[in-house]
């Protein structure tokens, strides 16, 4: 009794986390040039479309121009982003915050608001270049503050209990954060939940709140770093 409302909502974050859409799109290339393909298997075509929070002109065989002036007489860069005096034009801005319960990350590079997902307890953000994301899930356990001393005492337990459906992670180990004490998983494979590439998961039991952060992808950025300086 003591920890089953914590560990259920816990498991309930973690199948929440396994619907985490790892990817809105992506980027591909051959001979041909440049392309970006949705999820759903279509590719972006016959004019200007925003991804990642640039503007880019696909021709009708889905094709991203680069280093020239569109067909409409505007100049896209070696990247094929849409500048103006040779700077690049932003939908909004590229860096912003999101906030989930009591979270808030402020977005690292690569990252932008248009690009995230909202969805059920958590919101997740994917990466310009389609290769990763962010996901913040934090699910509400009024049932845990009848034991609420008991349930965060043994909060390790719990965080372990909810991730022992993954198999055994490289690492596993208590960090301390600006926003408090989490337990960090690591796996190299995170394809148990449908990831490609690495996986790290930061849990924690937090009053009465069940929260994570998962890093999911190949995107350059250090997980315990966005922890300790863009997570309030």
């Amino acid at each position: 009794m003591k920890k089953r409302f914590a560990l259920a909502a816990m498991a309930a974050i973690i199948m929440a986390a396994s619907g985490f859409p790892a990817y809105a799109g992506t980027w591909q290339q051959d001979a041909g040039g440049w392309w970006y393909q949705n999820e759903d298997g279509s590719c972006l075509k016959n004019g200007w479309n925003w991804v990642g929070g640039r503007c880019y002109y696909f021709t009708p065989e889905g094709y991203c121009l680069v280093s020239t002036t569109t067909p409409d007489g505007y100049t896209v860069d070696g990247s094929g982003a849409w500048v103006v005096n040779g700077v690049v034009q932003t939908q909004g801005e590229d860096t912003g915050t999101v906030s989930v319960s009591d979270l808030t990350l402020s977005l690292p590079a690569g990252y932008a608001l248009q690009d995230s997902h909202q969805a059920g307890d958590g919101v997740y953000l994917f990466h310009e270049q389609g290769n990763g994301g962010i996901g913040i899930l934090s699910r509400e356990v009024p049932e845990a503050a009848d034991f609420r001393g008991q349930v965060e005492a043994r909060s390790q337990e719990i965080a372990d209990a909810a991730m022992s459906g993954l198999g055994v992670p490289a690492s596993r180990e208590a960090k301390s954060f600006p926003t408090g004490t989490w337990f960090a998983y690591c796996y190299p494979d995170g394809s148990a939940m449908g990831f490609q590439g690495a996986l790290y998961a930061y849990i924690r039991v937090n009053h009465t709140k069940c929260q994570m952060v998962l890093f999911t992808g190949s995107t350059g950025v250090n997980p315990d770093e966005i922890m300790m300086n863009n997570l309030k």
